[in-house]
């Protein structure tokens, strides 16, 4: 047997399914949060709303049924810009999960 994308997202997928069966999703959603503030402390400067807003600009990004009306910016190096700048797409009163404890910066 050949080993192919689609046999590495099944084996992947059964292997998560694996570790949540073990573990729990509790265990998933600490792994989610350190993942989360891995990468804002990585790449974000420690600035979890403006990578959030990020991400909320990719995901309007993607789904804008006429992106040639300029409605939405679809190149991701202004859309970081943007969200650095403070552009905001929270809804108010949104705040980032907690840093987990023992955790140090990656870098």
């Amino acid at each position: 047997m050949r080993f192919t994308k689609e046999n590495a997202a099944a084996y992947g997928s059964r292997g998560g399914r694996r570790t949540v069966e073990r573990h729990g999703r509790a265990h998933m959603a600490a792994i989610g949060v350190r993942g989360f503030w891995a990468t804002v402390l990585r790449h974000w400067d420690g600035n979890a709303h403006a990578y959030v807003n990020y991400l909320i600009m990719l995901g309007l990004a993607a789904t804008d049924a006429a992106p040639q009306n300029g409605a939405y910016e679809h190149d991701r190096s202004r859309i970081a810009w943007q969200a650095r700048a403070g552009k905001n797409y929270l809804r108010p009163g949104w705040r980032a999960p907690c840093f987990p404890e023992g955790m140090e910066p990656p870098f």
